[in-house]
């Protein structure tokens, strides 16, 4: 049995009630959705891969299957909202997830750190940062000539 995965755009991803159900029945009723195992968790969303800051593992066009359900691990990659320091507006980023330490107030002090080092790290104690969702599957299409 499988069912149907919504591809989100990074704005629906992102908003504060992230993947919500309302944006997710409309992506699946507009045809914008991936097939995916009956097992994943029925709050699962897709996203696609914008940017270059995770190749060379996830390169732009690559869709991911994230799950908001699971709180994330070491070395887990993560989808998160970082307010953006220059204008105040809620970005969606996709990275890897460092925990580092904890701050004065009991709370976990992270990185999302991306594979290619021409990106910046973010941190969550410089950055307001918010997991969002936890990588369970990773596609990509290849081209044949």
């Amino acid at each position: 049995m499988q069912k149907r995965i919504p591809i989100l755009s990074d704005v629906q991803a992102g908003s504060p009630n992230g993947g919500d159900v309302e944006a997710r029945e409309t992506a699946i009723d507009q045809g914008n959705y991936v097939i995916g195992d009956a097992d994943l968790s029925d709050e699962c969303f897709a996203l696609t891969i914008q940017g270059r800051s995770m190749e060379p593992d996830f390169v732009q066009g690559d869709i991911i299957i994230v799950d908001p359900s699971i709180s994330p691990s070491p070395g887990d990659f993560v989808v998160a909202s970082r307010v953006d320091p220059l204008c105040g507006g809620l970005e969606v980023t996709f990275k890897k997830y460092r925990p580092r330490s904890y701050n004065s107030r009991g709370q976990m002090v992270f990185e999302l750190s991306p594979l290619n080092p021409d990106y910046p790290t973010y941190v969550s104690d410089a950055d307001k940062l918010t997991v969002i969702a936890v990588l369970v599957e990773h596609r990509r299409k290849f081209k044949h000539s």
